[in-house]
């Protein structure tokens, strides 16, 4: 069905703004879309396999057939000029083809064509004839050649650009435990980051189980996302304004001081989109623009600045925070207090990042403080699996790095040990349209079978 009934106003998919579908799309989950024929509850429906339309989701009957009821106005009528040609008048200037153009089709799916045939590329051999490299292989952990590089190269600011599939998780905790078990370096001055509870907990896991480690010397590796591991050097030094009962941890909690600043603006409350409005105040917030420095771009962002700024007075006054002032506050506390900054500095010597694409600019400009007197860190990461810009994330950073630390060692991870020829070639032939990323292939040495 092309028709629904929407805010009490029938809407046709042929007229509606392209741009709305997905305001449509979610508003139907809610319950908000109705059948122009029988009244009952429709969603709408975008996928791949079939054009945008209405239909009865939990009906057993099928559609209903639609009348014509949708009539647009008429645009208004143009004057016609006209030629005289061999006793014919002809319309003047008039394109054939006008119709045509305004119409938008549907591009329905296809099989994308394998560019190349399958070439196996083996991957580099190992070389370096370390003992615990000895240890790894007799316990059945193997390398290849560039992630046998990364494991060893310890010292120093290292890039490691890891492609999907690639094992850049085995390479991160095998590194954690080569450093700690053939450098003697001390597990409390290593620092491992990641993006997810879930998997710094399965980093911590792997780690324990490879040759000569045990859970003490994990636990005393400091290993968790941004937060986590920020929000406790927060709260060692300020327990007071930081402690747990003062986070916002739920969204209706902080959607509720923004709509209160709303009714302030005389903003509807179910018109106005307050989910979105604080996906932007985020989106600032983790880029360091403070509702002072905010430059609207938009009528709509004027009214999301106003709300930035009553939304960060309002927390203020009830002595509350979120998330993202976790990172805002330790940056601030680094500042104000270098001696404090100073003593991290001391006690952490060596970073790891994983999902180093994700990286945002308050996490960037912790990291870097923090590694600024020893040097050490290690970034992992893929500017092609970069899907997070909407909260101030920023590939670039792998770019950065390359020039706010010196005399770095880049390490190119470019076997794929997942996915089937089919998968990586395609991948390839679509990423590459990219231009401002790390030039970079994804390679096979053996075929593995897609229908398995």
């Amino acid at each position: 069905m092309k028709t629904a009934k929407y805010n009490q106003q029938l809407i046709s998919l042929d007229q509606y703004n392209r741009e709305d579908y997905q305001k449509l799309f979610d508003d139907g989950k809610k319950g908000m879309l109705t059948c122009s024929v029988c009244g009952g509850p429709v969603r709408l429906y975008l996928g791949i396999k079939d054009k945008p339309h209405f239909y009865h989701r939990l009906s057993s009957k099928g559609d209903c057939s639609e009348q014509n009821e949708f009539s647009p106005s008429a645009p208004p009528s143009e004057e016609v000029e006209y030629i005289e040609r061999n006793g014919f008048r002809i319309p003047k200037a008039r394109s054939i083809t006008a119709e045509a153009e305004k119409e938008e089709k549907f591009i329905f799916p296809r099989e994308v064509k394998i560019p190349l045939p399958f070439n196996p590329l083996p991957p580099a051999k190992p070389g370096v004839k370390l003992n615990y490299l000895k240890q790894l292989k007799e316990a059945a952990i193997h390398f290849d050649g560039n992630q046998e590089k990364a494991v060893v190269s310890t010292d120093g600011p290292l890039l490691i650009l890891a492609g999907a599939g690639s094992g850049k998780t085995r390479v991160l905790t095998a590194r954690t435990a080569f450093m700690i078990e053939e450098k003697k370096i001390d597990p409390g001055s290593i620092m491992l980051v990641t993006f997810t509870a879930k998997a710094a907990a399965e980093m911590k896991k792997r780690i324990a189980l490879y040759p000569g480690m045990s859970p003490a010397k994990v636990n005393q590796l400091i290993a968790g996302t941004f937060h986590s591991i920020f929000y406790r050097i927060l709260c060692f030094h300020d327990r007071e304004n930081w402690s747990s009962d003062k986070l916002m941890k739920k969204e209706w909690q902080r959607e509720q001081i923004l709509k209160e600043a709303g009714r302030k603006l005389q903003l509807d409350e179910k018109e106005f989109a307050y989910d979105l409005a604080l996906q932007q105040i985020g989106l600032w917030k983790n880029t360091m623009i403070m509702p002072r420095e905010v430059k609207p771009e938009s009528p709509w962002e004027e009214k999301v600045a106003l709300l930035y700024k009553d939304y960060e007075a309002a927390k203020d006054r009830q002595k509350l925070f979120d998330f993202d002032d976790m990172l805002l506050g330790c940056y601030k506390l680094f500042k104000e207090k270098p001696e404090i900054l100073e003593s991290y500095q001391n006690r952490f010597q060596y970073f790891l990042i994983d999902e180093f694409q994700d990286i945002n600019k308050v996490q960037y400009e912790l990291m870097k403080m923090l590694s600024d007197k020893h040097g050490n860190v290690c970034a992992v990461g893929d500017d092609d699996q970069s899907i997070y810009s909407f909260r101030g994330s920023d590939p670039a950073y792998l770019f950065n790095f390359k020039s706010d630390f010196k005399n770095i060692e880049l390490i190119l991870l470019n076997q794929n040990y997942r996915s089937p020829h089919e998968i990586v070639e395609t991948a390839n032939t679509l990423i590459s349209a990219n231009l401002t990323r790390h030039e970079k292939e994804m390679r096979l040495s053996f075929l593995v079978n897609a229908r398995q």
